[in-house]
């Protein structure tokens, strides 16, 4: 049975993987269970009714893994849950062994929040809000309005004052007529 389970892993077999994942830790009450993602990443969840030592679970995982070395997996990301603590691994597959890559994932992941935590703040700070022409307009106009008031003339006087408004609306609001 152990070697038709060898076989079904070595060809990415996730049920397979996670039997032999689940014998390497040997601890009653423990159980795990296997995704895919994308169909290279392996995401192991064990579970576990005892305390596991995040360490020497990885370290199983790792060896489990390499004599396995099962098809297409290069990255594996190990969640570990049981009574009093949640713990998270990461493993990556080099030079065709896996190894924890804890570490250098936490900070990706990590540098990737940050850039994005970012940019919400520039866009938040920079709203670049397109001003419709209709907007535009009433915008101008009553610029135009105010400054008439200001000079306390509300009257228009000649056509070439209407011709410089309407020449400022083309020039403020990018009207052609």
């Amino acid at each position: 049975m152990s070697e038709n389970i060898q076989k079904f892993a070595k060809i990415g077999d996730i049920l397979a993987i996670s039997k032999l994942v689940e014998e390497s830790i040997s601890l009653d009450g423990t159980t795990v269970e296997s995704k895919i993602h994308h169909g290279v990443t392996l995401e192991l969840n064990v579970k576990s009714t005892k305390t596991l030592d995040p360490k020497i679970c990885t370290q199983a995982i790792i060896k489990t893994l390499n004599g396995i070395q099962p098809a297409k997996i290069t990255t594996v990301m190990i969640f570990g849950i049981s009574n009093k603590q949640k713990w998270s691994k990461f493993l990556t597959l080099k030079s065709g062994k896996y190894a924890e890559n804890t570490g250098a994932v936490k900070g990706a992941i990590f540098v990737t929040l940050a850039t994005f935590a970012c940019m919400i703040c520039w866009a938040a700070l920079h709203p670049d809000k397109k001003e419709t022409q209709q907007e535009c307009i009433k915008r101008v106009g009553d610029e135009i309005i105010s400054r008439k008031r200001a000079s306390g003339d509300t009257v228009v006087r000649d056509r070439a004052e209407i011709e410089a408004y309407g020449e400022e609306f083309k020039r403020k609001c990018n009207l052609v007529f």
